[in-house]
């Protein structure tokens, strides 16, 4: 209806001549054309360029009487004093001047004679609530078209151009060195300007060669249960790539767990072999007392041919705030301890070993370097 204001005069009535009919067939060429069926789809735009930053373009005003007509021309603005006999608005009280139509869009100044206010500014076309109403249906209105607009913001190669600035990259390469050394980002060592170079080149341009992997790497196809693969160029709505993060960051956590699982276990079997885990040292204990008086020990009756009374007890350690790192240092330390107070007689392998005129544990070297392999192995796993 607002568009039709931009059709003349003609825009405003029904049929062009007068008669009894119903005008039906004059609509179209008197500028009054029906709405489509497209009109009314969702998202469709039928002419967002009638939208303007103030009003509706071209909605000038009709004001008195460039819009009046003959009561046979459009009854719809027909007045008259006798509503019990004839047909229209009453022209006598309440007065035909104070009907509003469409909250204030159409106006009747007098019989057959409507106006309406200029739409090409809401702000100063009407007042009061009326004048709210349009502006928050002119601002709707914009605000709606915008966001059809917009194009929906997708993972490119520029994505990964901006991530991978000089400052970004900088930053993650002294991230993953300080973690492996132990130090901190600020203190981290390496050549970091080529580390940057080789993965994002000086003008970005190894992005091209990393991009194209990336892309072709196949990832868990999000739209199937059948543990199938795509992909990865294959997947651009930003959503779908969030909810893959996450599927991959709890699967690597999961890994890293099972992988630390290992080493312990591992480190735990090979520190048997030596005699200095946890439950090798409770297993020497042979009286109940000194057995329950150790932090990490506990004292069981019961228990299977060939085993061991005295036992590690993992929960008595961590409530008595001992780790199992801490349980296999003391045990360590204890066996240094037992070979420390040796004569060089009574020095002999394989727990203590003769050495600079001190008896000392013959696998406390072999101890610490396997703590190192282990913490080295442990940083591999992060890459």
């Amino acid at each position: 209806m607002l568009e039709s204001m931009n059709n003349a005069n003609t825009a405003y009535c029904l049929t062009g001549s007068a008669d009894n009919t119903d005008a039906a067939g004059s609509i179209h060429t008197e500028g009054c054309a029906h709405t489509s069926e497209k009109d009314f789809t969702a998202g469709a735009v039928h002419d967002s360029s009638a939208l303007t930053n103030t009003g509706f373009a071209g909605a000038t005003a009709i004001e008195t009487p460039t819009g009046k007509s003959t009561q046979q021309k459009c009854g719809f603005f027909a007045g008259t004093g006798t509503q019990e006999s004839a047909a229209g608005f009453p022209t006598g009280t309440p007065a035909v001047v104070q009907v509003k139509i469409i909250n204030g869009l159409f106006k009747l100044n007098a019989a057959s004679d409507p106006t309406t206010p200029d739409m090409r500014n809401v702000g100063t076309a009407l007042g009061g609530d009326i004048n709210k109403f349009w502006k928050e249906l002119h601002s709707a209105a914009k605000d709606y078209f915008t966001t059809q607009g917009k194009q929906r913001t997708e993972v490119s190669k520029q994505t990964l151009i901006a991530l991978g600035s000089k400052t970004s990259v900088d930053k993650h390469i002294r991230s993953i060195l300080a973690a492996t050394n132990g130090t901190s980002p600020q203190s981290a060592k390496g050549n970091i300007d080529a580390e940057y170079k080789q993965y994002i080149g000086e003008n970005n341009e190894e992005t091209d060669k990393l991009w194209s992997k990336l892309e072709a790497t196949r990832v868990v196809d999000p739209e199937k249960d059948d543990g199938s693969t795509t992909e990865l160029k294959s997947l651009t709505d930003p959503k779908i790539l969030a909810g893959l993060l996450a599927y991959y960051e709890a699967k690597a956590a999961a890994k890293q767990k099972q992988e630390a699982e290992k080493i312990t276990k591992l480190k735990n079997e090979l520190a048997d072999q030596k005699g200095q885990s946890p439950e090798a040292e409770c297993n020497e204990l042979e009286s109940t007392e000194k057995c329950n008086e150790e932090k990490i020990c506990s004292w069981h009756t019961d228990v299977k041919n060939g085993e061991k009374n005295c036992k590690y007890n993992a929960t008595k350690a961590k409530e008595k705030g001992v780790p199992v790192t801490q349980a296999q240092t003391a045990a360590a330390e204890a066996k240094i301890e037992k070979c420390s107070d040796k004569k060089k007689d009574d020095c002999k392998f394989p727990d203590c070993k003769w050495e600079e005129e001190t008896c000392k544990d013959s696998s406390f070297l072999v101890n610490k370097k396997l703590s190192l392999i282990t913490a080295i192995f442990v940083s591999l796993l992060a890459f």
